[in-house]
């Protein structure tokens, strides 16, 4: 009888510890998806704002400089995630390219094979994109606004 109650009692501890992570794990995803999306580009980029139009064409290939002639240098954050879709990459391929995450690296794969472009880089951490942006004057980058440092600026995202 005393070992049905421990082992009742390592059960119950352990679908308790279960059900704190994967609370832990769907409250961190959804919090991801609550954060503000910004748009970031290197302090010395003279745009003041930037369509969606112009982002899809820019992080699609299409369009290759600035207004100023600069080289547009993109940058994508491809952070871990429990649900790709979720992440930063995944929420700003949806809002600004209109595409999920898997018909965006199928578009890639064809311009990858036909010769015609390369995606943008694929940056594991916010200190990296931050890093990319701030080294190049043409760079652009996303992450969420409480990733933000002085190193860049942001750039709102107009109709």
């Amino acid at each position: 009888m005393d070992m049905i109650k421990r082992f009742a009692s390592v059960r119950a501890l352990l679908l308790t510890g279960l059900a704190v992570a994967l609370f832990a794990v769907i409250g961190q995803a959804d919090a991801s998806s609550k954060r503000e999306l910004v748009v970031i580009v290197n302090k010395a980029n003279s745009v003041g704002s930037i369509s969606r139009a112009e982002l899809s064409s820019i992080y699609l290939g299409k369009r290759k400089t600035w207004a100023t002639g600069e080289t547009v240098k993109p940058c994508d954050l491809q952070e871990a995630g429990v649900d790709e879709e979720q992440t930063a990459m995944g929420q700003f391929s949806a809002r600004y390219i209109n595409k999920d995450l898997s018909s965006l690296k199928n578009y890639w794969i064809k311009m990858i094979f036909s010769g015609k472009g390369d995606p943008p880089p694929l940056l594991k951490k916010v200190e990296d994109v931050i890093h990319f942006v701030s080294e190049d004057s043409g760079s652009l980058g996303y992450l969420y606004s409480d990733q933000v440092t002085g190193a860049v600026r942001v750039v709102p995202v107009v109709e």
